[in-house]
């Protein structure tokens, strides 16, 4: 199956740092799924591809929150290959083997209602995304992984993914590098989790319980402790994060209400962010007229170490302690391959200067065709 989309946003600022500025970024993507049966004669094996541009503003990089503010906002704006994998698997598909350029976030740290916010906090936490010297394997760069998923029930399963820890090559981001190196070490995730689907929609989530922890093989330099020489304290860079979604109810019309929890800590002595918190609610079909519609309110909330307020307090930064978005959002669906997005965001910081206040509002464009 062959896949195209195309996202469009128009963000612009009414309050705050980005007050009377505007911006589009833009998204699009190919993504081709081949069964391993019909093309290479191998059951139980499937094939990915997965190819990204991004073009546009850089919205997050002049307002400089801690979160960010898009979900599509990269720092280079090239094209290229994001994920190519291939999957085996086994034992009726209670067992899959994979390997390949791999995103993280793809099964691990996921809320599958939440998509629907423009606000990146939503989908993977910032207690993971702010990790390692390019970023963990996630959008817009991932690495080589190898990941094994079991399904120790029928509804429990378990996963074990080990990634290379520096995705892509940070002194080259519109480059694409394929390299494990001992030297870079590995970047380790597991995941526990309870799933249970609707009986007539087996894709549509009823309940979502998961525990999930991370590690760096290769420990992270110390924000601010040196040892006798002078070099920074070496520390481990770990993590964990609890997730939890539930359908909250559902109306004979097929309205329902989604309701969505997600906490991660990371090691705050080698991170800037020790912990994140998100909860988010999604109403589907709003209103009996239109039924594919989904309303979407979800709070997104991170907090800073102290060494890293020290460091902004040494510098003569503002020293944020914690930083919450608010962000209301509606999308539209006009027919099968259009979606329209309005949403607002109201994004409050508490530093030791005051209390800073950002309102933006903006319009997702989404297009979406699959053959």
């Amino acid at each position: 199956m062959l896949e195209v989309s195309y996202k469009g946003d128009y963000i612009r600022g009414e309050h705050g740092s980005y007050d009377n500025h505007s911006a589009y970024l833009g998204n699009l993507d190919f993504k081709l799924t081949l069964a391993g049966e019909k093309a290479f004669s191998i059951p139980g094996s499937s094939v990915f591809i997965y190819l990204l541009h991004n073009h546009g503003g850089r919205v997050d990089e002049r307002m400089g929150t801690q979160q960010g503010v898009n979900n599509i906002e990269v720092p280079a704006r090239p094209g290229k290959l994001h994920q190519l994998w291939w999957q085996q698997q086994f034992m009726d598909d209670k067992l899959s083997l994979l390997g390949g350029l791999y995103d993280l976030n793809s099964e691990f740290y996921v809320t599958e209602s939440a998509a629907v916010f423009l606000h990146p906090s939503f989908g993977i936490g910032t207690d993971l995304s702010q990790t390692g010297a390019n970023g963990p394997s996630i959008f817009p760069t991932s690495g080589l992984g190898f990941r094994v998923r079991a399904q120790i029930t029928g509804r429990s399963y378990g996963q074990v993914v080990v990634l290379d820890a520096v995705p892509g090559n940070p002194n080259k981001p519109k480059g694409l590098r394929f390299r494990l190196s001992s030297g870079e070490g590995a970047l380790w995730a597991g995941e526990l989790g309870y799933r249970a689907g609707d009986q007539q929609h087996s894709e549509k989530v009823l309940t979502k319980l998961a525990l999930g922890a991370w590690s760096y093989s290769k420990k992270a330099d110390d924000l601010s402790e040196i040892d006798g020489d002078g070099n920074p304290v070496k520390r481990d860079n770990q993590g964990f994060y609890v997730l939890a979604e539930h359908q909250l109810f559902k109306h004979e019309a097929g309205r329902r209400l989604m309701g969505s929890v997600h906490y991660g800590v990371a090691n705050k002595d080698v991170n800037p962010v020790k912990d994140a918190l998100t909860l988010a609610f999604v109403l589907e079909s709003p209103c009996a007229s239109r039924p594919d519609d989904v309303l979407g309110f979800g709070i997104a909330r991170v907090r800073l170490g102290q060494k890293a307020q020290d460091l902004a307090l040494a510098a003569g930064d503002p020293v944020v302690r914690h930083e919450t978005a608010y962000e209301i959002t509606y999308r539209a669906k006009i027919n099968d391959w259009l979606n329209i997005q309005p949403e607002f965001q109201y994004i409050k910081t508490q530093s030791n200067r005051e209390r800073e206040k950002d309102i933006i509002v903006g319009l997702r464009l989404e297009i979406n065709l699959a053959w």
